[in-house]
C-alpha cells in the first residue's frame, strides 16, 4: 500500500495479486483445512469466484476519487455504481460495509507490523481464528 489508509485500489491490487496465485479452489488445496472435502472445497470456491467478479464490477464501476475515498459515495453514486455494475444497491452497501471491516482489520495489521505488537485482545492468534471460524467466516454473498 502506498498510503497508511487502505483504499478500494489497494483493495483490488490485492484482488489481482491473488488472482495470480491460481484460483479460490487451487488456493484452498493448498490451505491446511480439516474436514473439508474436495466436494465442498469446489463449492466454496464456485461462490467465491461469482462474488469476485461482482466485487471487482462494483469497484471497477467507481471513480478513482471513489475509489480513493468510499466515504464519498452518497445515494446518487451508489445508485449510479450498482447500475454500472449489474448489482443492487444493497449488494453494494454490502460490500462497502465488509470492506470497512477489512479496512480496520488493515490498519491493526499494520499496526502489529510497525510496533511488532499484537494489539488488545490478539494475544492468542489461534483462539481468534477459532472465534472467527465460530462466528461464521464464510464468504460474504453480494
Amino acid at each position: 500500500m502506498r498510503t497508511k489508509e487502505f483504499s478500494l485500489e489497494d483493495f483490488m491490487k490485492m484482488q489481482q495479486q491473488m488472482k495470480a496465485m491460481g484460483s479460490i479452489d487451487q488456493i484452498l488445496g493448498m490451505l491446511p483445512i480439516p474436514g473439508i472435502s474436495k466436494n465442498d472445497r469446489e463449492q466454496i470456491a464456485h461462490a467465491g469466484e461469482g462474488q469476485l467478479k461482482k466485487i471487482e464490477a462494483m469497484v471497477s464501476s467507481m471513480t478513482i476519487k471513489e475509489r480513493q475515498k468510499p466515504e464519498i459515495l452518497n445515494a446518487n453514486r451508489r445508485r449510479r455504481i450498482a447500475t454500472g455494475s449489474g448489482v443492487q444497491v444493497a449488494d453494494l452497501n454490502r460490500f462497502l460495509k465488509e470492506f470497512e471491516k477489512m479496512k480496520i482489520m488493515m490498519k491493526k495489521m499494520a499496526d502489529v507490523a510497525k510496533t511488532g505488537k499484537m494489539p488488545f485482545g490478539m494475544k492468542n492468534p489461534q483462539a481468534m481464528m477459532k472465534n472467527m471460524q465460530n462466528k461464521g467466516g464464510n464468504f460474504p454473498r453480494f
